[in-house]
């Protein structure tokens, strides 16, 4: 089998400094297509100098929806995005 890139972030997308010249990710990170068509990017690293970023690209135009970025020293490899149940429930 072969594959194909279907996506690519940062590409020829405009975007931050930290993403097109900082972002190194030797052997940590993840990237999942979420439900709303979005990709779910872990940008891990356990360094002394840079931090990891869990952040959430839309495809269409790369833009950053929302990020959060770790303290140098800290670092994660994997990340899921997840919804709690509401907190009402409609009445009948």
């Amino acid at each position: 089998m072969v594959a194909r890139p279907t996506f690519e972030f940062p590409g020829s997308f405009t975007a931050d400094a930290w993403y097109t010249a900082t972002w190194y990710t030797p052997y940590w990170g993840d990237a999942n297509r979420l439900a709303n068509g979005n990709v779910l990017v872990t940008a891990g690293i356990r360094s002394q100098t840079v931090e990891t970023r869990i952040f959430e690209v839309r495809p269409s135009d790369g833009k950053v929806v929302w990020q959060l970025t770790q303290p140098v020293g800290v670092g994660s490899y994997q990340a899921v995005r997840w919804s709690p149940p509401p907190l009402v429930e409609p009445l009948p």
